[in-house]
């Protein structure tokens, strides 16, 4: 999964060419690519459920049989935000340091946060007023370090000895 492109751009893809079978799947696929899409360009707080039916081309009623409020999807599509960097495969740098490595995962995290400014900033602003979703970004960006240190110790333990 690409990320340094807009997210939503990757749940469009996904959407146009593996839709999900059943049509309850995708009209949830629908509404979180509508804010997805939202978020990106009007952030969270100004995120409203008729915007998001609107963008969608879903009506009120049906937002509300998959949904309880804008804040449930919007912390839902920023949870899986979250998950897909968090699990984003650290490619080879082609360098031959511990530094380069270093500066190469800190570049692909950079580029993929200036991708998805709009996102950004959104989790900020849930970060204030959830606490169990900003426990989630804490853990996942541990989880982040985590898989480069390790990535580190297991390509230069002998450098780093």
């Amino acid at each position: 999964m690409l990320l340094d492109t807009g997210y939503y751009d990757v749940l469009e893809k996904q959407l146009r060419e593996a839709p999900p079978k059943r049509k309850s799947d995708r009209t949830r696929a629908t509404l979180k690519l509508a804010t997805a899409k939202l978020l990106e360009t009007q952030g969270y707080k100004e995120l409203r459920v008729a915007d998001i039916t609107k963008e969608a081309g879903i009506g009120t009623t049906t937002f509300h049989d998959y949904f309880k409020n804008r804040v449930e999807i919007a912390k839902e599509v920023l949870v899986e935000f979250l998950t897909a960097i968090s699990s984003f495969t650290l490619k080879s740098s082609g360098h031959d340091t511990a530094f380069a490595s270093i500066y190469f995962a800190n570049k692909t995290m950079v580029d993929i946060f200036q991708a998805n400014s709009g996102m950004m900033k959104c989790m900020f602003q849930l970060w204030d007023q959830d606490e169990e979703f900003a426990q989630q970004w804490r853990d996942m960006s541990l989880n982040w370090y985590k898989k480069v240190s390790d990535r580190l110790v297991e390509r230069y333990a002998p450098e780093i000895n």
